[in-house]
């Protein structure tokens, strides 16, 4: 059986109402802040299923609503998976200049249907519009999406430079190409490439995007893993993993182990929701004070820890008393509320005999009780 263009369009318009149903279907199962998105490019689907049937209906339904409908649904397929493209990497969904396009492309089938029967006109001008919605889709992907692209990201880029180019490519075609009948016009390879690459959208495109959300989605357990949920600071598994690789370097290496003083007098007074403020307060306060490559973490409960790379003893001590005395000269305030914070720290070294980083630790922890057991608000180095 050849595969003809109207049969071509009859299947773009099954792979399209499949994909838009499967969109559906799942839609449920994302994260709610990337339903919307997910959305989006399902309804661009549904869109561009409705615009290849109007496409295969030509000679069956009157011909001016199979050309304006078809090209105005088309246009709209374009711009709510541009919607779905700005509202993923956190632009504005909708800009007016949209809506603008949209007119365009109803102003242009319009025209040169009940106007100026002029197919190749229709064509040239219409595929401005849709190369336009292609080339924003274009720069959203490579200049506000994230670097390096990923291979999703790739796969979207190169799918829609390529639609673009064809377009282009068959509008040249067109132009350089006059006194052909519509039929003609119609069979030109330029015009059957342009519709066999665009009716691989539902698949190709889809398949870019939804690479996009599961990268996304890798990256949010990636992050879950290693980090702490109430602090955003590093967790155990997250400073370990950190700790591992400096270790493994050989370099010199100081650990402070820090604790909230009497942390649990501010739960039993103000609240677990004020002592969660203020652990986060506190981690906010360790990471301001922390240079560029120290590791800042929370261990579990009021516990914390402070990898700094490279540091002497001399060095970790003074940031230490610094850490001190910024915590205990600034107290957390939230409205009404305010808890003074005072925190003990622990200060150890990497030494020539330290088999494992658990050793520096070690003498970290007991710096630490040291410095509670004389009277807390105090900074304590490890023999």
């Amino acid at each position: 059986m050849t595969l003809d263009l109207p049969t071509l369009l009859l299947v773009a318009a099954l792979l399209s109402a499949g994909g838009a149903a499967t969109f559906a279907f799942v839609l449920g199962d994302f994260a709610a802040d990337l339903r919307p998105h997910v959305r989006a490019w399902g309804v661009g689907l549904g869109l561009l299923a409705a615009s290849w049937l109007l496409l295969a209906g030509r000679g069956v339904l009157p011909p001016g609503l199979s050309i304006l409908a078809s090209n105005l649904a088309l246009a709209e397929s374009l711009v709510w998976q541009l919607r779905a493209l700005r509202g993923f990497v956190g632009l504005a969904p909708w800009r007016a200049r949209h809506g603008l396009l949209l007119l365009a492309q109803v102003a242009v089938s319009a025209v040169f249907t009940w106007g100026v029967d002029s197919v190749a006109a229709r064509i040239v001008l219409g595929s401005a519009v849709l190369g336009a919605l292609l080339l924003e889709s274009a720069y959203v992907l490579l200049w506000r999406g994230e670097r390096p692209h990923p291979r999703g990201q790739q796969l979207l880029i190169a799918y829609v430079l390529a639609l673009f180019l064809t377009l282009l490519w068959r509008s040249v075609a067109v132009l350089f190409s006059p006194g052909l009948a519509p039929v003609e016009i119609l069979a030109l390879p330029a015009n059957l490439v342009a519709h066999g690459l665009a009716a691989a959208l539902p698949l190709v495109g889809s398949i870019g995007f939804l690479l996009l959300l599961h990268q996304r989605l890798v990256r949010r357990l990636h992050a879950q893993a290693v980090e702490d949920a109430l602090t955003g600071l590093s967790n155990l598994r997250g400073f370990e993993h950190a700790a591992a690789a400096r270790w493994a370097h050989g370099e010199a290496l100081s650990l402070l182990a820090v604790d909230a003083d009497h942390f649990k007098r501010v739960n039993d007074v103000h609240g677990h929701a004020v002592g969660d403020a203020v652990l986060r307060w506190l981690g906010q306060q360790l990471a301001h004070a922390a240079r560029q490559g120290d590791v800042v973490a929370r261990l579990g409960g009021e516990e914390f820890v402070l990898l700094l790379p490279g540091a002497t003893p001399e060095q970790a001590v003074a940031a230490a008393e610094r850490l001190r005395a910024a915590v205990a000269e600034a107290p957390f305030i939230d409205g009404a509320v305010r808890v003074p914070v005072t925190v003990s720290i622990g200060v150890a070294t990497r030494r020539a005999d330290d088999s494992a980083l658990d050793a520096v630790l070690r003498r970290a922890d007991r710096a630490l009780y040291a410095a509670k057991a004389a009277g807390r608000n105090r900074v304590v180095v490890a023999d």
